[in-house]
């Protein structure tokens, strides 16, 4: 990876053999997305630390961007390079589907789910009686996976469409 002076982590490839990932480079870490052809944009904030979580066909990439006080800012990177954030709490985004739905997690008192649409609606996502929810995956049909953990601490896995 051209500039990284610590290397590279891919996280995430679509079908099309795009690949979004990490460069890292000392006290600061870039996203970066490598076509099929091998041409590299880099992007990010050198303010922030940033994790590319997913990404999907149309090479929109869904991450978390990251502050020296450790306050996470969801994000949507289209692959025209355009960043929109997503602000609501300390969020985290973990999986991007072809509709452009966003899936994750943010915390307040306590951490919760999400789906954000690409129309911008966001959709709370709890299971009954859980001390928090984090939903982890999202495919193309808006089925989520993710965990929670119930009031006697135990941890449960969970799927299905909200």
């Amino acid at each position: 990876m051209p500039g990284a002076r610590e290397g590279a982590l891919a996280y995430a490839v679509n079908r099309w053999r795009t690949v979004a990932g990490v460069a890292a480079k000392v006290h600061e870490s870039m996203g970066f997305v490598r076509s099929a052809d091998g041409t590299i944009a880099t992007f990010g904030d050198p303010e922030r630390g940033i994790i590319t979580e997913a990404i999907n066909d149309d090479g929109t990439i869904a991450g978390t961007m990251v502050d020296k006080k450790y306050h996470g800012s969801a994000f949507v990177r289209t692959s025209d390079g355009v960043i929109k954030f997503i602000n609501y709490g300390n969020a985290r985004a973990v999986a991007i589907n072809n509709s452009g739905t966003v899936a994750g997690s943010f915390a307040d008192t306590k951490a919760h789910g999400f789906l954000y649409a690409a129309d911008g609606t966001f959709t709370v996502f709890d299971m009954p009686h859980s001390r928090f929810t984090e939903i982890t995956a999202l495919n193309n049909k808006g089925a989520i996976a993710g965990t929670y953990q119930k009031r006697d601490y135990a941890y449960l896995a969970f799927a299905g469409t909200p």
